[in-house]
């Protein structure tokens, strides 16, 4: 009778910990199956091409045989988490549900992958470049770095200035010109304003002839790539314009 009683106590305390897990950051739905077993993972500061992620961004982690283990969407700009990663279930016989102890895990926000930069685990600092791996129960500080994507440039020409940029991937359907008075601005903030949406079949290039030649404004430009869902995939360094009157 005892030995029955300590095993119902074992078991309600298995369901109320994956119930605080599934609490802290998990939405079903999108392939991740919660298991028995997980770990969690959080971010202090995640940027996409040096400004913070924005709310609204899908953070997703993949074991080595590309299953979902975790999921979570942004609600603090430059943050994510607490994010469960569940691990595979033993008592199913098979290694299909999330990733085994010591594999390496991988990130994406909005599907496109990232570089991880772990920082800290279980409290800890690590070396830069640790491999950030599951092992059941661990705490993991890992921030996302996605790099400025696409690639743009600037060209002064005659009385307008052009921005080119390359193909940036196949999940994008929309660029969109972004333009601020503010040189470290990201799309979207309150002072920005959005020039001109292009289709990503259309030309990879764009022209500006408004607000040139006045040497009191100066604008910095950004191109931010969507995918069908008008996720942001991947953000342009800032690029600029600048200005200056000569005295003699």
């Amino acid at each position: 009778m005892l030995g029955h009683t300590i095993g119902r106590a074992a078991l309600v305390v298995g369901a109320l910990a994956l119930l605080l897990a599934l609490a802290l950051g998990v939405a079903r739905g999108s392939g991740v199956t919660p298991t028995n077993t997980w770990m969690n993972l959080y971010s202090s500061h995640s940027t996409f091409a040096g400004a913070p992620i924005p709310t609204g961004a899908y953070v997703a982690v993949y074991d080595p045989q590309m299953t979902q283990c975790g999921e979570f969407t942004v609600t603090i700009a430059g943050k994510y988490g607490i994010m469960p990663c569940y691990g595979d279930d033993p008592t199913t016989g098979g290694d299909d549900e999330g990733p085994l102890s010591g594999e390496r895990l991988s990130f994406t926000i909005n599907g496109a992958a990232v570089t991880p930069q772990p920082v800290a685990r279980n409290g800890t600092p690590v070396p830069a470049g640790t491999p950030v791996t599951w092992s059941s129960g661990d705490r993991w500080q890992v921030n996302l770095i996605l790099p400025p994507r696409p690639p743009v440039t600037i060209t002064l020409l005659t009385n307008q200035l052009r921005l080119d940029w390359s193909f940036a991937g196949a999940e994008i359907t929309t660029y969109e010109i972004w333009r601020s008075t503010t040189p470290y601005f990201a799309p979207g903030d309150p002072d920005a304003e959005r020039r001109k949406a292009v289709p990503s079949a259309g030309p990879l290039n764009w022209a500006e002839t408004g607000g040139l030649g006045d040497p009191t404004v100066n604008y910095t430009y950004r191109v931010r790539s969507l995918n069908v869902l008008s996720q942001t995939v991947g953000m342009s360094q800032a690029v600029g314009e600048f200005e200056f009157t000569l005295v003699h």
